[in-house]
């Protein structure tokens, strides 16, 4: 799942914006969320529990400014992917560089928002590290390397081969709406990098690579995670 976000203090146009992304991506298999903020306060609230994305900003938000935004973003290791829309041209040459993807004359917002939305949409797919806060700050990770996480006494861990990470993030369910396909949850209380599965036994018990660790797939999903893992074998042999 992706979480989309919208700033403009006119609600016409995130209304607008938000009527654009559900057609553009109405075709895809894309799993997301837009939320529309009029402020840039209870956005920052908000983003405070929930990592945007992909943002849709206007610089000029009421006596706010975006641009000020955009900057607290990256001073916050956000790495949210920030596309500006505006009436005026005037900001651009000031705009990139701070996780701006893009720029948006909203008066040809028609023409441009759909192209520059699928591009975005490419480069977030593409993205090979996530982004999370731990007992030590903000930090990221290579999905490559993490193994798989473990909710544990309302606590979630990341575990690699060489680290556990107290993960600051209220459930499972939020880590696995912002992982990629190569992830499972055999249950309730893990999450597991397919590239790392050693064998699935046909009782459901999962293994795991340079891991002690064994993994039991609830009771009614052992067929259909064993054919995911399959599906996943196929592919990884076709590339």
């Amino acid at each position: 799942m992706y979480h989309f976000a919208i700033i403009d203090d006119e609600p016409i146009f995130c209304n607008k914006i938000n009527h654009l992304i559900d057609v553009t991506l109405f075709n895809t298999e894309l799993q997301y969320q837009v939320t529309t903020f009029n402020t840039i306060k209870p956005f920052l609230l908000a983003n405070h529990d929930l990592f945007y994305d992909l943002l849709f900003l206007d610089i000029e938000v009421g006596e706010q400014n975006g641009l000020s935004l955009a900057k607290t973003l990256r001073e916050q290791e956000k790495k949210t992917v920030i596309i500006y829309v505006s009436s005026h041209d005037k900001y651009m040459k000031n705009s990139f560089g701070l996780n701006i993807y893009g720029y948006i004359l909203k008066q040809e917002m028609s023409n441009e928002l759909p192209i520059l939305l699928k591009s975005a949409i490419n480069h977030l797919t593409s993205v090979k590290s996530i982004t999370l806060q731990t007992d030590n700050g903000i930090e990221s990770f290579n999905l490559q390397n993490i193994m798989y996480f473990e909710y544990y006494e309302r606590k979630v861990y990341l575990y690699t081969s060489k680290e556990k990470v107290c993960i600051h993030i209220s459930s499972l369910s939020k880590i696995k709406e912002r992982l990629n396909s190569d992830f499972i949850a055999p249950n309730a209380n893990f999450v597991i990098n397919m590239h790392f599965i050693q064998k699935i036994s046909k009782s459901g018990q999962i293994t795991l690579e340079n891991s002690k660790v064994e993994f039991k797939i609830s009771y009614g999903k052992v067929r259909k995670l064993t054919e995911v893992y399959k599906n996943f074998l196929v592919k990884e042999v076709d590339k």
